[in-house]
């Protein structure tokens, strides 16, 4: 989903607005903590990683280049942290003079982590979920398309959107809900669930 940041979006968070920060942290929160938990297998630990990845990427905002970049960063950095962790673990268990069979528990933790050719497929599907999305957002109704586009892509508040469109904020709401019902389906026709 960031790749559906504007231009003018990705500047703001490049300057530090942190309204877009928020849009953003929204649209990874969730994917990168199931991405984590998948490594270190406790939930405490996967929130912690989380958090402390979103904050890493609001300290370089200023040195992402696009928003492929952004959800590169944050992946790659929750991965070398859920990495770290799994080596910490190994070594609370074997201690500093650990054996050489330690360190094979040590590769074997590590191999069951994701690999780089792994993160690239992800990604690919990723990117292959995303542009199936973005058909689906264009076959939406006109009025659809424009409410799920202010509020989604733009961030506009609700308030803000029946205001522009002259409609109450429970016509937004409702077109909000019946857009993204749309997409829902459109994906799960596709074979695309995962990517909800």
């Amino acid at each position: 989903m960031i790749i559906h940041l504007n231009e003018l979006s990705f500047e703001k968070f490049g300057v530090g607005d942190e309204k877009v920060y928020k849009i953003v942290c929204d649209l990874l929160e969730v994917p990168l903590y199931v991405f984590v938990f998948d490594y270190v297998k406790r939930k405490d630990a996967a929130e912690d990683i989380v958090a402390e990845t979103l904050f890493k990427l609001w300290v370089n905002r200023a040195k992402m280049k696009g928003p492929l970049h952004i959800q590169r960063f944050a992946y790659f950095t929750a991965r070398n942290m859920a990495i770290d962790l799994l080596k910490q673990a190994a070594h609370e268990k074997t201690g500093p003079a650990g054996s050489m069979g330690d360190l094979g528990q040590l590769e074997d933790l590590i191999d069951e982590t994701r690999t780089t050719r792994e993160l690239e497929e992800a990604e690919i599907s990723f990117r292959l979920a995303m542009k199936e999305m973005e058909a689906l957002v264009h076959q939406l109704p006109p009025k659809l398309r424009q409410v799920f586009h202010l509020r989604f892509i733009d961030g506009m508040n609700v308030a803000d959107i029946a205001r522009l469109v002259g409609t109450a904020h429970s016509t937004v709401y409702n077109q909000c809900r019946a857009a993204c019902e749309k997409i829902r389906k459109g994906l799960e026709e596709k074979g695309l669930k995962d990517f909800l």
